[in-house]
């Protein structure tokens, strides 16, 4: 299975921007560390996709 995950930054009424990014195939099990630099302050999550089709998001926090 490959497994992306991506630090991902809310923005209202507009694509919502990756500022982080890894991915790693034939995972299966252990940590993802996605790095990035900070988009300002704003509302930030995570999204985890998976090549079976799954998707999972965080809550949302405020950052930068």
């Amino acid at each position: 299975m490959t497994l992306t995950v991506q630090v991902r930054k809310h923005r209202p009424a507009w694509p919502d921007l990756a500022v982080a990014e890894t991915t790693r195939t034939d995972f299966t099990s252990g940590n993802l560390t996605a790095r990035g630099d900070c988009e300002g302050n704003g509302t930030y999550f995570t999204e985890t996709r998976s090549s079976t089709g799954n998707k999972l998001a965080s809550g949302r926090v405020t950052r930068c």
